[in-house]
């Protein structure tokens, strides 16, 4: 059973394809067969799954069934060489059905079908532009700040912190370039330039109170020596960007890629709608405590 990468790549892709083809319509008839949950929130796993074996995913895809293989040979169902028969003794005891593993691959394969286009439709200019207005507060940015930092470690120069570094803010204040000014500085893990960056995220590299700090700094002036759990810091900020909404253009892979994450959505629900009419969903009760 042991097929090359792209094989199985190729396979997959057929096999979509073809789900896809079968994928039921709403108003396709059927027979109510009973499919009993726990809860609620196991009713749309529970229906990919089904329909997932209905439609043979389990027995033409050769990820499900290396799985089927593998638990054969773990539980010694047939001699470790007989692929074939490892795979139907494992089915034979519903492995298929009940492995975690397994369905939770089969239920996530039938899922992307089930989301997946029956063509390749891209949104025209137009649509793209109207996804745009309305979910363009999505897309909003806050303030950001882009800034050259040096810092000087608690722990390497001890009692000698607050000393080295007014001396070196004294230096910047007296026109020393910055990039030389960095060689008597300490090495910073995210190095001495930092691009724009929101008030979170530089709350995420120096603590709130750098970061505070910073976005309450005019351009161009550097910082008196902040202070962080990692010892001191001298800011220069070098250029900020007002909040706001980017132009379309500079969103337009981001838009793309909403609007068809949006569709999708609503190509799955429409066809979990229809699959909840095609079966009779029951939701088991809780026996007697």
């Amino acid at each position: 059973m042991n097929r090359p990468p792209a094989l199985h790549f190729a396979l997959l892709g057929a096999l979509l394809f073809g789900a896809l083809r079968l994928w039921p319509s709403a108003d396709e008839a059927g027979a109510r067969e009973a499919v009993v949950v726990r809860s609620a929130a196991e009713i749309d796993d529970a229906l990919l799954l089904r329909e997932a074996l209905a439609r043979g995913f389990d027995e033409r895809d050769h990820i499900a069934r290396a799985r089927l293989v593998e638990l054969g040979r773990t539980l010694r169902l047939a001699p470790a060489d007989d692929e074939v028969a490892l795979e139907r003794q494992a089915r034979a005891l519903g492995l298929h059905q009940t492995d975690p593993l397994l369905r939770r691959h089969l239920i996530e394969m039938m899922r992307l079908s089930a989301a997946s286009p029956a063509d390749a439709a891209m949104p025209t200019d137009g649509e793209l532009r109207a996804y745009f207005a309305a979910h363009a507060a999505d897309y909003a940015q806050p303030e950001r700040r882009a800034l050259t930092h040096l810092y000087l470690s608690g722990a390497r120069r001890g009692a000698a912190l607050d000393r080295d570094a007014a001396a070196l803010l004294a230096m910047l204040h007296a026109g020393r370039d910055a990039a030389d000014a960095a060689a008597l500085a300490d090495p910073f893990a995210r190095g001495s330039q930092i691009a724009l960056a929101t008030r979170a995220q530089l709350a995420g590299v120096f603590g709130p109170g750098v970061a505070a700090a910073v976005f309450a700094l005019p351009v161009g002036q550097w910082s008196e020596p902040l202070p962080s759990p990692y010892g001191l810091h001298l800011i220069r900020v070098d250029t900020q960007a007002a909040a706001g909404t980017p132009a379309f253009e500079a969103l337009r892979g981001r838009l793309l890629h909403g609007w068809l994450r949006e569709r999708a959505d609503d190509r799955l629900r429409t066809s979990l709608a229809g699959l909840r009419r095609l079966y009779d969903v029951r939701i088991a009760l809780a026996g007697p405590q």
